[in-house]
């Protein structure tokens, strides 16, 4: 005949069940954090918000199991902190990637602001340099 779980044994494996959950939607996320990085390259910031968005369905979806997560019955044996640890290396390497995926956005952004003073020089100088050639208006008074 089968073992009957008790209770805490029921939690303990609910509680792992919601771990590893956490742990397949972080893999997602990191993955997603990869793909970031390669529209930002790219200068797709369409895909960058698509991307942002998808990251944020999955981060509700993680919220939603945390707050359903079992309290621990009992401290957590080496299979579920392994799985722990394994989020939080995870948590790791998706930080680490986003600085670096922020750090590419401000460089674009200082490119592009600095093409703009480029670009604006350029028509000033463009401006002046047609309007010298024209003569400037008068008024002509013609009363004299």
């Amino acid at each position: 005949m089968g073992k009957n779980k008790s209770g805490d044994d029921l939690k303990m494996e609910a509680l792992k069940d919601c771990y590893q959950k956490q742990l397949d939607f972080y893999r997602e996320i990191f993955s997603l954090t990869h793909d970031e990085e390669k529209a930002i390259q790219e200068g797709n910031y369409q895909k960058l918000i698509l991307l942002t968005q998808q990251k944020d369905k999955i981060i509700r979806k993680i919220e939603k199991i945390k707050k359903k997560m079992p309290a621990a019955g009992r401290s957590l044996n080496m299979e579920e902190q392994k799985i722990v640890e394994s989020i939080i290396l995870l948590l790791k390497k998706i930080l680490n990637q986003d600085k670096k995926n922020q750090s590419l956005l401000k460089e674009n952004m200082l490119q592009t602001m600095q093409d703009l003073q480029k670009i604006n020089k350029t028509r000033l100088l463009q401006k002046i340099y047609k309007g010298s050639s024209e003569p400037a208006a008068r008024f002509l008074d013609q009363k004299k």
